[in-house]
């Protein structure tokens, strides 16, 4: 009698154990905005902190309403380019929401251009600079390859890596509201790299690829396809 009761007792803990592990391993429900969607990742494994994952913004499909492209993707270029030059200014004003948003983004840091810079010392980052590195890649196109490689920020400064300095970023997050509001009012005819003039800029930026273009005449026309960008991650 004894012995049943014990093996009663160890089976009511394994099942305890079954259900407390599920219900901390239940996936969250996406977030779905106007044109976006967040959606819980675990598709990036190995972060340096012990994570499992985290979270990742997408683009919805203007008329499918679905994700475009992998969960964990910065290939929106055609999605991009479905939406009307109105609901692409909605767009990118929908992501300055995230300005408060430190949830860690399902990436590790990557390369996504053409650089010669090492690879930072910043390993992973938030979901505002998710939203800050979307806003750039849809808006400077082809250019992005050399004017964002990696989704890291510094601080020119300093040469500080700000990425995850919350304080810092809503500076960033400022530059490129007041950026986005002047450009919106001629429908983003011509315009120049939204950390121009500032005392940041995106980490191993290749000016050189510009060359004397780089300067305040140097604008970008329209809001046309977002760059092919393809993520190199070190292992």
């Amino acid at each position: 009698m004894i012995v049943n009761k014990t093996f009663l007792v160890i089976i009511i803990i394994l099942l305890w154990g079954c259900v407390n592990g599920l219900s901390k391993t239940k996936k969250l429900p996406a977030e779905e905005y106007k044109y976006l969607r967040v959606f819980p990742t675990v598709l990036d494994s190995g972060f340096k902190d012990g994570r499992e994952g985290g979270y990742k913004i997408n683009l919805l499909h203007p008329t499918e309403r679905k994700y475009a492209s992998l969960v964990n993707s910065y290939e929106w270029s055609h999605v991009f380019a479905l939406y009307s030059i109105k609901d692409k200014i909605s767009l990118l004003n929908e992501l300055l929401s995230f300005e408060k948003d430190t949830r860690l983004c399902g990436k590790n840091t990557c390369r996504y251009g053409y650089t010669n810079a090492r690879y930072p010392l910043t390993t992973n980052y938030t979901l505002q600079t998710d939203a800050l590195f979307l806003i750039t890649v849809l808006t400077t196109g082809k250019y992005s390859l050399y004017y964002c490689p990696f989704p890291i920020i510094i601080d020119t400064a300093t040469g500080e890596e700000i990425t995850n300095d919350s304080l810092k970023i809503s500076e960033v997050f400022g530059i490129y509201r007041t950026w986005i509001q002047k450009n919106s009012k001629d429908s983003f005819l011509n315009f120049q790299f939204p950390l121009y003039g500032s005392k940041y800029e995106w980490y191993g930026v290749d000016k050189s690829r510009f060359g004397k273009e780089f300067s305040d005449s140097m604008k970008i026309h329209n809001l046309g396809k977002a760059g092919t960008i393809v993520g190199v991650c070190k292992d």
